[in-house]
């Protein structure tokens, strides 16, 4: 158990910025902590802008909700993305894969570490987004104590994970095939950047549009991506049964994934 700690403390005192940005080895360390605190709050203040936006609209029709499950959607997009980049520095082409596999250490337990800092980073990125909308709609709705007990907010970076993961393995073995790995990665970004730059330019009409048909676009999201339906049925009408689908819905694909 104590060698199982100390693996994690290691694994996770590296490779876990949030930001890609360049520091001197004589920054303090404090320069070095508040610096990606800052980054993180501007993030967090810019997304919360977003989703009074859309509160402020849905909360007149009592659809405030809906803005949850759009910010799940969102996030589950984003998550999938950086899932991609960050599985194959984590999983697959990690810095001390020689040394590690070279100590006496078993690797299930190296496995566990790696997937455990993989979630653990998914999660810190999930709540750059989902905590600002999780606010907002506390303010306009004031919801019941449900809303603070249900492990989603946990849940919710395990299937693009999973799913990112695969990705990443497959754009590696490819990106390695090809030695393109510089433009498969070009490539995605350039993607990420054109839809928020289209989105940017085009919030107000898109806004509108989603409003006039809020409940039809809930519906297609609850049944495409059960997960986030889950979730906002849950907030709506707590049922133990529909939590426990929930868990297993997330938790099963990780299992095996991990197998």
């Amino acid at each position: 158990m104590k060698k199982l700690i100390r693996l994690l403390k290691a694994a996770m005192s590296q490779d876990m910025d949030m930001f890609k940005y360049k520091t001197k080895a004589s920054d303090s360390k404090a320069k070095q902590i508040i610096f990606p605190i800052i980054l993180s709050l501007i993030v967090m203040f810019a997304v919360g802008v977003y989703a009074v936006m859309f509160a402020s609209e849905f909360s007149k029709v009592n659809l405030t909700y809906i803005m949850l499950t759009l910010f799940i959607i969102l996030t589950t997009i984003l998550t999938l993305v950086e899932g991609i980049y960050k599985s194959q520095g984590i999983l697959f082409d990690a810095k001390d894969n020689d040394l590690l596999f070279a100590l006496p250490i078993e690797k299930s337990k190296i496995l566990f570490v790696r997937i455990f800092k993989l979630l653990s980073f998914q999660f810190l990125y999930n709540a750059l987004f989902m905590i600002p909308a999780y606010i907002v709609y506390i303010y306009y709705e004031h919801p019941g104590i449900s809303f603070y007990l249900i492990l989603m907010t946990f849940l919710l970076p395990i299937i693009p994970t999973v799913i990112s993961s695969i990705i990443g393995y497959i754009v590696k073995a490819v990106s390695v095939k090809f030695k393109a790995k510089k433009i498969v990665q070009t490539v995605f970004t350039m993607i990420i950047f054109f839809g928020i730059f289209y989105i940017s330019l085009n919030t107000q009409g898109i806004l509108e549009n989603i409003i006039n048909n809020a409940e039809s676009i809930n519906a297609v999201i609850k049944k495409v991506y059960y997960p986030a339906g889950a979730y906002i049925d849950l907030i709506q009408n707590f049922d133990l049964t529909t939590l426990l689908i929930l868990i297993a819905v997330n938790i099963v694909p990780l299992v095996i994934f991990i197998m």
